[in-house]
């Protein structure tokens, strides 16, 4: 609706320009209304228009007076702009103190961040250390066990092969086998 109005203004305006003009009117297939100089479509209606003579001149209008503005005087003026500044200067403290306690919030941040990468790096160096203990102490029994086997060899050298396996050192030695290579993989695993 609002351009048809619009149309419906701007037409107007056009015939109040030029007193001779004829004013056709019609609806398209989409609802939509034109205006022309000339019948376009069958349904294109004539429209009559009331124009004034052109002898006839419209009475201007009244303009009222209005005072004029004073004169500043200079020195008002500058106490004004002293009243502005003076109420800037908080605003720029104001924000300069807001960034100053972002830093130092941010400062914070970051030392608490450093703090706690530094707890982490002890942390794991101190698991580190441990493992390498650990692994230690694996390898130690695993050398242990191996000097044990190595001496129940000597041992089991001087018997006969028949008296061996009746011994109490051939059964020692196959259960201190048994254990030894359950601590090779204990060792590996903590050591690789």
């Amino acid at each position: 609706m609002r351009l048809d109005t619009l149309l419906s203004l701007m037409v107007f305006a056009v015939i109040s320009a030029v007193s001779h003009a004829e004013v056709y009117q019609w609806t398209d297939e989409h609802g939509t209304t034109h205006f022309s100089d000339k019948p376009i479509s069958s349904d294109a209606k004539k429209l009559n228009i009331d124009l004034p003579a052109k002898h006839e001149t419209k009475p201007l209008p009244v303009v009222e007076k209005t005072k004029p503005e004073p004169v500043p005087d200079p020195q008002v003026k500058n106490e004004q702009t002293d009243l502005k500044s003076s109420k800037d200067k908080p605003v720029k403290e104001t924000q300069q103190e807001n960034t100053k306690k972002s830093r130092e919030e941010l400062t914070e941040e970051l030392i608490k961040a450093r703090e706690i990468r530094e707890a982490k790096r002890k942390q794991q160096k101190e698991a580190e250390e441990l493992q390498l203990i650990k692994c230690q102490e694996e390898k130690t029994k695993l050398a242990l066990m191996k000097n044990e086997v190595a001496e129940y060899d000597k041992k089991l050298k001087n018997m006969s092969r028949s008296e061996r396996p009746k011994s109490n050192e051939y059964i020692k030695k196959t259960d201190l086998e048994t254990r030894m290579k359950r601590q090779k993989d204990i060792t590996y695993e903590l050591c690789n």
